[in-house]
């Protein structure tokens, strides 16, 4: 028979009480109790793209010597390479020099937001406009 599995947001004294009195009434020996900060949202995942795509419609990247369109996925590595002052993240294997990716998805939602604000404002500073895939999305086109 499976348990009860409860998440508590501690957004206030009530909150966090609850959460105290369930561990005390309901935690077994062996259990797992983790407090952080929440993961980023999925709405905040989708904002990041529309940014990615217009970086990658919009920019060439000087990749092996030459100037190419460079993937949405490449241009999150970049960017985010920037964002965090890793500009040589990067690793060899076999005599190859390979770029390593960043994992936004182990961004908190604080962090995240602040990569969004960072991203946006990198758009700006390159003329970059977001690309939607839904062209009725406040006007922007596919």
């Amino acid at each position: 028979m499976s348990r009860r599995k409860r998440t508590f947001i501690l957004a206030h004294e009530q909150a966090r009480r609850g959460a105290c009195r369930f561990i005390m009434d309901e935690a077994k020996d062996g259990d797992a109790v983790t407090i952080g900060e929440p993961n980023r949202t999925l709405e905040q995942n989708a904002a990041q793209w529309p940014y990615l795509a217009g970086f990658s419609q919009q920019r060439k990247l000087c990749i092996n010597g030459e100037m190419i369109e460079a993937s949405e996925e490449d241009w999150k590595d970049i960017l985010t390479g920037v964002f965090r002052g890793e500009t040589q993240r990067c690793a060899m294997f076999d005599g190859k020099l390979f770029m390593l990716g960043q994992r936004t998805s182990k961004f908190g939602k604080e962090q995240f937001s602040e990569w969004l604000e960072f991203l946006i404002s990198m758009a700006a500073m390159h003329g970059i406009t977001p690309v939607y895939k839904n062209p009725a999305r406040n006007g922007a086109h596919e």
